[in-house]
């Protein structure tokens, strides 16, 4: 395994290139510090960078966002939450300012009592940078039943309809985001049986999103090689009010699911014939996470495909970057969705 230094100095340099490539400032003078307690972290740190995480998102074109796993060596769940609260209102603080901090202390109050208990993974903490600077903040928590009075009225009324249409889903965790001028909530349920997509039209009708089921099924089957029904234990749902009604999100945990096609990178691209700009955004990202030297981006972990009242299914993506793993898992099989050399390239 490669030391925790030589890690460290392989995630700077790449978030630093990164940066470059996507013409962003560059995030670790901003959140280097918690980088390097995610790689700390011995829940997530395998020697392969496993607590951070780039993702990319069609509605963010041309940011580098990161999700990571705070809390250094030796922490506990509840240290992770903490970590990542402090290292929130740190950046919106210094970069959001004092309105915007005020909303997220709000949000994050009922988390901060000594009696809230992380009692599943912790914190999530997550920044999304562009060329201004801090583009978006993130604090995202384990959810637990006292934390149902606590949601703002609008996410609890969305909570609520998921809960009547779905029973068997079970609320895992929420996150607060915290953008230069809004903010907002959302909360993830774990679908823990077999999920058929057909199965979603009712809840999403319920939700006024019933007219893009449709959209979401035939991309997320598309995507996943003709699956209509996903594995026990594969998927997750978040819901989240937005302007003009709520927005849905379908995680897919590729490590999950047995036989993911290869070739999902090759079907993304056809997929987003139609939106080319996606497309550049798309093949720029995967870019900036190819070094030179590095045959491929890495492995894709988690696939989500998200809809709202007034858009069709869009995609984003969750990579373990190739550079951060070991070599030997380069050179051999590791989970996730394997980029090949000729995907990684523009």
């Amino acid at each position: 395994m490669l030391g925790k230094e030589s890690t460290q100095r392989r995630v700077a340099r790449l978030l630093q290139s990164a940066a470059k490539y996507l013409e962003t400032v560059d995030p670790n003078p901003v959140i280097g510090d918690v980088v390097a307690s995610s790689l700390e972290n011995e829940r997530e740190d395998n020697g392969s960078g496993g607590g951070v995480t780039p993702h990319f998102a069609e509605n963010a074109p041309g940011s580098l966002s990161l999700l990571l796993k705070p809390g250094g060596k030796g922490a506990t769940l509840r240290d992770s939450v903490d970590t990542s609260i402090l290292a929130g209102r740190r950046v919106v603080r210094d970069h959001l300012g004092r309105s915007a901090l005020a909303w997220l202390d709000a949000r994050l109050e009922p988390v901060t009592a000594r009696d809230y208990r992380a009692d599943n993974s912790g914190g999530v903490f997550g920044s999304s940078f562009d060329r201004y600077g801090v583009a978006e903040s993130v604090v995202g928590f384990d959810f637990t039943d006292r934390l149902w009075d606590a949601l703002a009225p609008a996410l609890g009324r969305i909570a609520q309809v998921v809960r009547n249409i779905m029973p068997g889903l079970r609320p895992t965790s929420t996150m607060v985001r915290c953008g230069r001028s809004a903010g907002s909530q959302q909360i993830t349920f774990e679908v823990e049986q077999p999920l058929s997509l057909a199965d979603l039209r009712p809840l999403m009708t319920e939700l006024g999103i019933g007219q893009q089921h449709g959209s979401l099924m035939s991309a997320t089957a598309f995507l996943l090689g003709a699956r209509f029904t996903l594995p026990s234990h594969s998927a997750r749902l978040t819901f989240r009010p937005v302007r003009g009604g709520v927005e849905m999100r379908l995680d897919v945990l590729l490590e999950a699911i047995e036989d993911p096609p290869p070739q999902m990178l090759s079907l993304l691209r056809l997929l987003m014939t139609e939106r080319p700009r996606s497309l550049r955004t798309l093949e720029r990202w995967l870019g900036a996470f190819t070094p030179d030297g590095i045959p491929h981006a890495g492995d894709f972990t988690v696939l989500s495909v998200w809809v709202r009242p007034d858009v069709p299914a869009r995609v984003a993506l969750f990579l373990r970057p190739s550079v951060l793993q070991r070599a030997d898992a380069r050179d051999g099989a590791s989970g996730g969705v394997e980029l090949s050399p000729w995907d990684a390239t523009a």
